[in-house]
């Protein structure tokens, strides 16, 4: 696949309103809050996924949704998983399950589930140039490589859904 541009992704995100339900600028998760997240992890977001959240913050393809961060909380050391608030969406949150059902490592960061495709996640063994691919978890002992980041995961993901 050819490189794929911030430009190549709005520009599909635009031509494809009717696929896609994405936040707005005026929606952006603060840095402070971002910070707190890769703190929490242990890992840095990538530039692209960075990216998304200053300018689309939240969002979904076909109705699959995007893991983000849910700005109800400042706090990442109160994630409680016998809670009765539903942190769905908050990837951070969805790391935490993960690694507690060991369903991922900690160099594994899912952001997205498909109920068709399966879970996609971002490979920090991969990690590069502040970018790293993000591959479908197909079943225990394998994963599939699916992007080169996550630019070129939301044009694919747009793209498929068309």
């Amino acid at each position: 696949m050819k490189h794929i541009s911030k430009n190549d992704v709005i520009n599909l995100i635009e031509q494809n309103q009717d696929l896609v339900d994405f936040g707005t600028a005026e929606d952006a998760v603060s840095t402070l809050h971002i910070k707190k997240a890769e703190d929490f992890l242990g890992l840095p977001f990538t530039d692209s996924y960075k990216w998304f959240l200053n300018h689309y913050a939240r969002g979904s393809i076909c109705g699959d949704e995007i893991f983000s961060l849910n700005d109800s909380f400042d706090y990442y050391d109160s994630y409680d998983s016998n809670t009765d608030i539903l942190y769905g969406e908050d990837i951070v949150y969805n790391h935490i399950v993960n690694l507690k059902n060991k369903l991922t490592t900690d160099k594994q960061l899912a952001v997205c589930h498909s109920d068709i495709d399966g879970e996609f996640f971002f490979d920090y063994t991969k990690y590069e140039n502040n970018e790293c691919p993000i591959y479908i978890y197909w079943s225990k002992d394998e994963s599939i490589f699916y992007a080169q980041n996550f630019l070129e995961f939301l044009y694919k993901r747009i793209k498929e859904c068309q």
